[in-house]
């Protein structure tokens, strides 16, 4: 409440409407400074596009097999870089063995091998393969970081992390650790997938 006795609930609402209505804003008249949708859509002839798409099945069929390839290639991703990040974490020659791909994953611009890989795997699975090459690095980097954060011996833990046996020290210990880290790029993930 402020002293005027009005609730602040509304702002945060308010100033948001303003930041996206001033973006789209913007986008509209540089649509309209450019005045060549090939090179560059303004947001009324996407959102005109998108209401004579709606009613069509082909619309509606495209966009499930999308989300669909894209969320395969994010879970695949997902789950193959946290298992990879975590062995590479307990054995120090896996993580060497698998940098010089990370980094190939991580410093080729997608743009530049789409081409190859329509080639290589075709228009049905490069959704996936695309996914899967953006999302993999940053989980594994992840993984890593967020096991490295544990430090069982040197920290005052020590005898914690050796009451625990295997499995139940992992569950125990690391994937506490493990679970911020993979939350914050998940979301990063996301997006870029």
């Amino acid at each position: 409440m402020t002293f005027s006795g009005r609730s602040e609930t509304g702002r945060p609402r308010l100033r948001r409407a303003a930041v996206i209505l001033f973006w789209i804003s913007l986008w509209q008249a540089a649509a309209v400074l450019i005045g060549n949708s090939i090179i560059f859509v303004g947001p009324l002839d996407v959102v005109r596009a998108l209401f004579l798409q709606l009613p069509t099945e082909e619309f509606w069929l495209s966009l499930s097999f999308s989300v669909l390839r894209i969320t395969a290639g994010f879970l695949l991703a997902f789950f193959l870089a946290a298992i990879a990040g975590t062995a590479s974490f307990f054995l120090p020659v896996l993580k060497e063995f698998l940098a010089p791909a990370v980094l190939l994953m991580k410093s080729i611009p997608v743009a530049s091998f789409v081409i190859l890989a329509l080639i290589w795997i075709g228009s049905e699975n490069l959704s996936v393969f695309i996914s899967f090459m953006v999302v993999f690095p940053m989980i594994y980097e992840s993984t890593l970081s967020g096991l490295s954060g544990v430090r069982c011996a040197a920290s005052g833990n020590g005898l914690v992390c050796s009451a625990f046996p295997g499995l139940r020290k992992f569950r125990a210990i690391y994937l506490p650790a493990l679970l911020p880290y993979l939350a914050v790029s998940c979301r990063f993930a996301l997006g870029m997938g």
